[in-house]
């Protein structure tokens, strides 16, 4: 059928080929301890771990609750001028509820804040412009509603910190975190989150990284299987189409998108989003099977161990289909 072709010709060579290279990254670098970011890192952690354990590589592979939504919040510490051109260039053409919301503040710190500039402006819950918007949230940051903004990133902060912790994310060893990447703006979060904590510093391993890509702290150094960094070669797999194809049917997970964490007694836990069984049909586990039975072919053959330096070979053929 044409999702199994679509398996076993483009998605699974792809990404076993990315997943030799993480193994490759990993031995090279001494990285003792993988993680792999929900949800797109769910299927290249279970191509991993078939491989190191039929191959006895010392690595061992952890699946980490993470997302854009759940590690950019967190990743703020005071609400200054930086933290609002930073918001700025984010959320163009929102308004100042719309962005209090995505970042994750309560119904009743938002109508606070709301209320406290409605009453200083007229416009506050209805301007889109960029010169309202960053007028709005200047009079936040020089006004005592800013203690609300601050105490929320810092609890927020605080809770992933824990997560991160409670998931052996600063104990000693060399981690990395691996994903299908793109902008790197969670890399950039959780190199924020995680500051100068002792054990905090890790690499993170994606399949692509474009050239409009974030900038991120030295101490938290990213390799990519591909790139257009260099060279506008690779530039139309940074597109949209190609990335949502990548992310919602190859490397779809069984799970919605983190949205957060909360606390359960001493533990800390993700909330995940309902996934609208988009990720859960049929035709999406039997791509996923497909691959993976991949992964146990080469495996079974022998032809697995050079097949990352194939990455051009394959990602044409995803090109063609792409394309064309």
């Amino acid at each position: 059928s044409t999702h199994h072709a679509l398996a076993y010709f483009i998605a699974a060579p792809l990404f076993n080929a990315y997943a030799y290279w993480v193994i490759e990254k990993a031995r090279e670098l001494g990285i003792s301890r993988l993680y792999f970011v929900a949800r797109n890192g769910q299927v290249f952690q279970q191509i991993v771990e078939r491989i190191c354990h039929s191959k006895s590589y010392e690595i061992e592979c952890r699946y980490l609750y993470g997302s854009r939504a759940a590690w950019y919040p967190p990743s703020f510490g005071n609400f200054d001028d930086t933290t609002i051109s930073m918001l700025l260039e984010k959320y163009r053409g929102r308004t100042v509820r719309e962005i209090l919301e995505d970042l994750g503040l309560g119904e009743t710190e938002t109508e606070v804040i709301m209320g406290f500039l409605s009453s200083r402006t007229k416009g506050a819950d209805t301007s889109t412009s960029r010169a309202d918007v960053s007028q709005l949230l200047k009079i936040i940051a020089r006004s005592e509603t800013v203690r609300i903004m601050e105490e929320h990133f810092y609890n927020a902060r605080q809770t992933v910190f824990d997560y991160l912790k409670q998931q052996g994310f600063f104990e000693s060893g060399k981690t990395a975190i691996v994903d299908i990447g793109w902008h790197l703006s969670t890399h950039q979060s959780l190199a924020r989150i995680c500051g100068d904590a002792e054990g905090a510093s890790f690499y993170g391993f994606y399949f692509g990284i474009g050239r409009r890509h974030h900038e991120v702290d030295g101490e938290s150094p990213f390799y990519c299987y591909y790139s257009d960094i260099d060279s506008r070669r690779h530039s139309w797999l940074f597109r949209l189409g190609a990335m949502q194809l990548l992310e919602e049917v190859f490397a779809t997970a069984d799970h919605g998108t983190t949205r957060g964490y909360t606390r359960r007694g001493a533990r800390v836990e993700p909330v995940v989003s309902e996934s609208g069984g988009h990720s859960n049909t049929v035709v999406l586990r039997e791509i996923r099977s497909d691959i993976l039975e991949f992964t146990d072919h080469l495996l079974a053959t022998g032809m697995g161990d050079k097949i990352y330096l194939a990455g051009e070979d394959v990602l044409y053929q995803f090109e063609r289909f792409y394309k064309y």
